[in-house]
Order: structure tokens, then sequence, then C-alpha cells
């Protein structure tokens, strides 16, 4: 279950607790800025371990979900902050 996002330069990420250890941590509040950070993160952590050690289908599921989530953040936030986001990476 994902936050219900709002106006609020805040977004609050609540997830059901899954199976196994791909679950996305429970954060508290964070900006839609270091949540997407943060997601970018693990998604490039889990990218580099697929090639390594491979993915289960539940690791797929999850990976998919923060990336839905990522495709998600990028479409509220303003383009100036996802430019400058983008910049430093």
């Amino acid at each position: 279950m994902r936050g219900i996002p709002s106006r609020n330069a805040r977004s609050k990420v609540e997830v059901v607790p899954s199976s196994g250890m791909c679950g996305i941590p429970i954060m508290g509040n964070e900006t839609r800025e270091s949540e997407l950070i943060r997601l970018r993160r693990e998604q490039t952590k889990t990218r580099e371990d697929e090639v390594f050690l491979g993915s289960s289908a539940a690791e797929r599921a999850e990976y998919e979900k923060k990336e839905d989530r990522i495709h998600e953040l990028e479409r509220d936030l303003p383009e100036e902050v996802l430019l400058r986001l983008l910049n430093s990476a």
C-alpha cells in the first residue's frame, strides 16, 4: 500500500510487510525528493545484485512496485526539482 499523494511537500510511504527480504522499507515522513533518491539507489543495487545473483519472482515484483513509485514521484515533482536531481546524480 502506498501513501496517498498530497499537495504537501512530504509523502509517507506505508508498505504492508512482505515475506522475504525484498520489502520496501517502511519510512517515516520524508520529502518526495529524498524518497526518489532512496528508491533510485535501491533500484540500482537491485539491478547490480540481479546481474550476479539473479532474482526471484517476489524480488522482480518488488522491483516493479518501486519502479511504479519512482515514475509517480517523477510525474508529481516540479520540473526544476527533477532536473536538479538528474544533474546531481
